[in-house]
């Protein structure tokens, strides 16, 4: 009996790997953890000013990644309204 127990302990912490993982966060990893909210951090490793700094560089790469997306976007419309007339010339 004491088998079954030890195997049936190794499924559910096998399983509670697997959400965290799928979750987005792991435990145990690092100080912070990716929620569906955003960044949570542990205020006890981080001072204000340094979490305040470094949300701004997050809120900065999040701007610029956005701003690539849409010139990435914009340029294949060009590209593609380009290819159109000159077909249709």
């Amino acid at each position: 009996m004491n088998g079954s127990l030890d195997q049936f302990k190794a499924t559910l912490q096998r399983r509670r790997e697997r959400q965290e993982k799928h979750s987005g966060h792991r435990k145990d990893v690092s100080g912070y953890k990716i929620a569906k909210s955003g960044f949570e951090f542990d205020s006890k490793k981080l001072k204000p000013a340094e979490l305040e700094k470094y949300r701004q560089t997050l809120k900065l790469r999040k701007q610029n990644r956005i701003l690539k997306q849409w010139v990435i976007f914009i340029a294949i419309c060009i590209l593609i309204t380009l290819i159109v007339l000159i077909y249709n010339l």
